[in-house]
């Protein structure tokens, strides 16, 4: 995801200028379902190494129900919005599809652990940037400032969260100055 997000949002960020003048008009419907998609691709990136654990230790008819739930989510999404909005309403199906990778998340944790609550932060961090081109002015800026704050304070947090050690030193500390 560290990778993914920053290309996904180098092309959002890039596509008003780039698409019309490379591909042609033709593509503008592209640049519009482009956040959507690429949204479902970050959410997809976190659960696709708990998919890949799940096969190693043998637990395929868990990533099996949750794909084809994806799928089914995804078609009946698209037959209901797609006549009604379009290619926007592909996009927000295949977001809605998403719906179906918690049922990886449920398998891995009984298998083998959870993953970190960290990786929806990067989801955040690199979400508002691809609704670049949605955006109008002073909120052009706005929505490219969460990216690298985020990531900044979760980086910040991920080096800086205190060992064991260094908890028990902080308490036994504590204890001293409490006891003059």
């Amino acid at each position: 995801m560290i990778i993914l997000g920053p290309l996904l949002d180098a092309f959002a960020i890039a596509s008003p200028f780039v698409i019309h003048r490379v591909l042609g008009e033709r593509w503008y419907t592209v640049q519009r379902i482009y956040p959507l998609i690429a949204l479902a691709v970050l959410v997809n990136s976190i659960y696709n190494l708990q998919s890949a654990a799940l096969f190693v230790i043998g637990r395929q008819w868990i990533v099996l129900r949750a794909f084809a739930l994806h799928v089914a989510l995804l078609v009946i999404g698209a037959l209901l919005l797609v006549p009604q909005f379009g290619l926007i309403g592909y996009g927000v199906s295949d977001l809605i599809a998403c719906a179906a990778y918690p049922l990886l998340q449920i398998g891995t944790s009984r298998a083998i652990g959870s993953i970190s609550h960290t990786l929806w932060v990067w989801v955040l961090a690199f979400s508002a940037p691809l609704f670049f081109p949605y955006a109008t002015g002073a909120w052009r800026f706005a929505v490219c400032f969460p990216a690298p704050v985020l990531v900044a304070c979760a980086a910040w947090a991920e080096r800086h969260r205190p060992t064991k050690r260094e908890v028990q030193v902080c308490s036994e500390m504590k204890e001293l100055l409490l006891r003059g």
